[in-house]
């Protein structure tokens, strides 16, 4: 038997009895389960929940492992608060889209793993907006937000003049995202820097689908 930390993704239905369940693991990647018996510790399977799993054997490929264990590592505050639940929601299909391969990258996994763990205590106006500029460094798409003017989507790069294009950061937006900790926003400015990191993810990696929840979260945040 083999155990790794892990992180829940996804839970979707495949029968009455049955769910398929997405880990983020420390040691494999990407992991995929079908679990019987879920209704017995359902919030095990919550969004990024923190987990130890266990499996028969390291996974293969597309291996889908029919008989895993799990047990929770760290007892964290129940989340009652709507916002941090629909943040976890968000963060975890960002993750789940952008997470592909079963391979060990153990600098990412704990980079996600504190994020989950600090979640609590965090910021929750803008934590979400952080998450998404700091886990672009690991999918190789960090903007260069080092200079003034506009920050172009297509290229990743500062812009004297405003890009022949919609695709784009304002001076003012670029600014804003690249010291996110010390500037004050507006709900305005919060969610229209949202959409927009969404859109710069969509616009540079292929395969990269906006979260169903961002309306979710939006609405929440508004």
């Amino acid at each position: 038997m083999i155990s790794t930390s892990a992180i829940v993704l996804r839970t979707i239905a495949h029968t009455d009895k049955a769910r398929i369940v997405d880990f983020y693991t420390l040691d494999f990647g990407r992991v995929k389960a079908l679990v019987y018996g879920w209704q017995k510790k359902q919030s095990l399977y919550a969004p990024l929940m923190q987990v130890s799993l266990t499996m028969a054997e390291p996974p293969k490929n597309d291996t889908v492992f029919h008989k895993i264990k799990l047990t929770e590592v760290r007892r964290l505050p129940l989340n009652s608060d709507l916002k941090i639940s629909t943040i976890k929601l968000f963060i975890a299909e960002i993750l789940y889209h952008c997470l592909k391969h079963p391979m060990q990258e153990t600098s990412l996994f704990r980079f996600v793993d504190r994020f989950i763990t600090s979640l609590d205590e965090a910021d929750t106006s803008i934590c979400h907006l952080q998450f998404m500029l700091d886990f672009s460094r690991f999918m190789g798409i960090y903007p260069n937000i080092s200079g003034e003017g506009y920050l172009d989507m297509l290229s990743g790069e500062i812009s004297p003049g405003e890009p022949f294009h919609p695709n784009f950061f304002t001076p003012t937006e670029t600014t804003q995202i690249s010291d996110l900790q010390n500037t004050r926003l507006t709900r305005q400015e919060r969610q229209t820097l949202l959409r927009k990191l969404c859109r710069y993810y969509e616009l540079q990696l292929p395969d990269f689908v906006v979260p169903n929840s961002l309306a979710v979260l939006q609405e929440v945040f508004d």
